[in-house]
């Protein structure tokens, strides 16, 4: 999850001219050569483009506000429960549908609705992501952050994940209501009583047996026909265990179930629709066309010259990357930085056959992967391609070329390169 938000929250910026520490271009274009799937590499592309960390911990810090603002909210809601079933409970005496109502009423009424919602798939209004856009800072990475939960590649899980929030709330809730009320059950004398203008005893009787039902399933004890009969319009305090054992079984079996498995419906949902890089949008279609070697020619008279590709580089296939140059060392003092998207290893300037041995003894036994720079104007001798066919690990040439070097005689020699490259299976980077 973190690694799609870091990839799309990359894409985001990038669209909005966002100043990154490492040049993607540049990123984009040493993936060129590292095979593996495209959205691996988008993947690994914004980590390259995050070389600072800057944005990955951005992300961190906002899931660990979030988690903290949820933790606090359950905290919240439960005390809300407890507190305004402590307040419907204060007198001894009470009217048990009355008291029905007001414990499970607004959380039943909260349940119809989101099934709606559900079934209608209309949106609904999460006040946790909102307030996240008020209390964030508002800069571009933060409002880039609240633009990824409105991503349609983005909006399933988000969604869903919401729903699940949302759930919890509502079951902490729950659980504070039901705590309140077993406490002050077990601790208070109460006295309970029903009435009705429009129902007949015989009527609230048997509704008050299909309420019962599933509770005295569970084991809750629970009134009788002549309980109820006696309860009516007069204060029962015989029956008043039944009663109690009804209020809990019902805010059981009404309140809490049906929410557990709303809560088990959502996250199981919330697995079934991971987010997913959406591949076709304009931005990732112009990433994976540089990434891809392809000669268009719509002139049926036209036969293009071939084009010398240099084999894909395995990714994940090698544990340490080592760098080296050979006779001389390029121009630019950290010429082996981010190649590939790896973090190589310089070992100098490699020169005599000491050199030569001492290298291979290291790489004995190691998964190492090396590169290789050499002038591209140099000639190809056998003694150096003798030591990099016998120095026993994947060789990747860095083809690098002097400014003042004549291009014909520099094609020349790149050919030459690429010849005994293709022979001895080597992969190789032509240097801009």
């Amino acid at each position: 999850m973190m690694t799609h938000q870091l990839t799309e929250l990359v894409r985001l910026l990038e669209q909005r001219g966002h100043l990154f520490p490492t040049d993607p271009a540049a990123i984009t274009a040493q993936l060129r050569q590292v095979d593996g799937n495209v959205s691996d590499k988008l993947h690994r592309r914004a980590t390259l483009i995050d070389r600072n960390h800057a944005l990955a911990d951005r992300l961190q810090q906002h899931h660990r506000h979030r988690q903290w603002l949820f933790y606090a909210a359950l905290a919240i809601w439960a005390v809300l429960g407890f507190v305004s079933t402590y307040g419907l409970m204060q007198q001894s005496a009470v009217n048990f549908f009355v008291l029905l109502i007001g414990v499970l009423g607004v959380n039943t009424i909260m349940l119809i609705i989101w099934l709606a919602n559900i079934i209608l798939r209309r949106p609904s209004y999460y006040p946790i992501s909102s307030l996240f856009q008020l209390i964030g800072r508002n800069d571009t990475v933060h409002q880039a952050m609240m633009q990824l939960e409105h991503e349609p590649n983005f909006r399933p899980y988000t969604t869903w994940r919401q729903n699940v929030v949302t759930h919890q709330l509502a079951l902490s809730g729950l659980l504070g209501m039901f705590i309140a009320a077993l406490l002050l059950l077990l601790v208070r004398q109460y006295r309970f009583t029903w009435e009705s203008t429009l129902l007949s005893h015989e009527t609230f009787t048997r509704l008050i047996q299909l309420l019962a039902w599933l509770p005295e399933k569970l084991g809750f004890d629970v009134p009788n026909t002549a309980a109820v009969l006696a309860s009516r319009n007069q204060l029962d305090e015989v029956n008043a265990a039944a009663w109690g054992g009804l209020l809990l079984g019902s805010l059981l079996c009404y309140g809490i179930v049906p929410r557990l498995i709303a809560w088990a419906i959502s996250a199981w949902q919330t697995k079934r629709h991971p987010p997913q890089l959406n591949l076709n949008l304009p931005y990732y279609q112009n990433i994976t066309q540089k990434w891809q070697r392809r000669i268009v020619d719509n002139d049926s008279d036209y036969t293009p010259d071939p084009i010398r590709v240099s084999p894909p580089v395995p990714s994940q296939t090698a544990n340490q990357y080592w760098a080296i140059a050979i006779d001389i060392a390029p121009p630019q003092p950290q010429w082996y930085q981010h190649q590939l998207g790896h973090e190589w290893l310089d070992y100098g300037v490699i020169a005599s056959r000491d050199e030569w041995a001492e290298l291979a003894k290291r790489a004995t036994g190691q998964s190492v992967q090396l590169l290789v720079a050499i002038r591209a104007a140099q000639t190809p001798d056998r003694g150096t391609i003798r030591r990099l066919a016998n120095v026993g690990v994947p060789v990747i040439l860095w083809l690098w070329a002097e400014t003042s070097e004549p291009s014909g005689s520099l094609k020349e020699r790149l050919d030459q390169w690429h010849d005994i490259s293709q022979q001895y299976g080597w992969a190789w980077i032509d240097s801009p």
